[in-house]
């Protein structure tokens, strides 16, 4: 006697485990490709931020260096609060200009102006991130900082952090 078989395939128990754990496994493969992605996107961004943050303060201290040596030059000539005002708005190019020059970054503006008795310094960078600082000169042509911010100038453009073929 043939026994008939039929279409029909009987899944076991353990059959049913195996393929339960396989597809578990490739939803948590997907999910860590998705999760290390993210972190290496978030991790160059925050790379570049502080790159870009460093630059912008080595240059805000080189501008500030080049006002105190101006100012040292202007006390050792007994110079009033005025005519060292009058040097430093004279030498504000200079000074922009010398702080870029030995900083070796590329995408940094620096602009320094005097307004009354402050020297007013602003670098940018290409990225969108900007410093303020205010220096306030005294009497005794010494001078204090009175602000020192760092800021944001533009939206970030937010990158994708999947790159796969739906990604747009």
């Amino acid at each position: 006697m043939a026994r008939k078989t039929t279409g029909n395939v009987r899944i076991g128990p353990i059959s049913f485990l195996v393929l339960i754990s396989v597809i578990m496994l490739a939803v948590m493969a997907v999910l860590c490709l998705t999760t290390a992605r993210a972190s290496y996107v978030m991790a160059d961004r925050q790379t570049t931020t502080v790159t870009n943050t460093y630059a912008l303060d080595t240059v805000g201290q080189r501008m500030v260096a080049q006002v105190d040596a101006g100012l040292a030059t202007q006390r050792a000539a007994e110079a009033s609060l005025e005519d060292a005002l009058a040097y430093l708005n004279a030498n504000a190019g200079l000074l922009s200009s010398t702080a870029l020059r030995n900083s070796g970054t590329d995408g940094l503006t620096a602009t320094a102006s005097v307004q009354n008795n402050q020297v007013l310094l602003t670098v940018s960078a290409s990225e969108g991130r900007m410093l303020s600082a205010v220096l306030t000169i005294n009497e005794n042509l010494t001078y204090s900082i009175t602000d020192w911010k760092m800021s944001v100038t533009q939206e970030q453009t937010q990158e994708s952090l999947w790159s796969g073929d739906g990604a747009k």
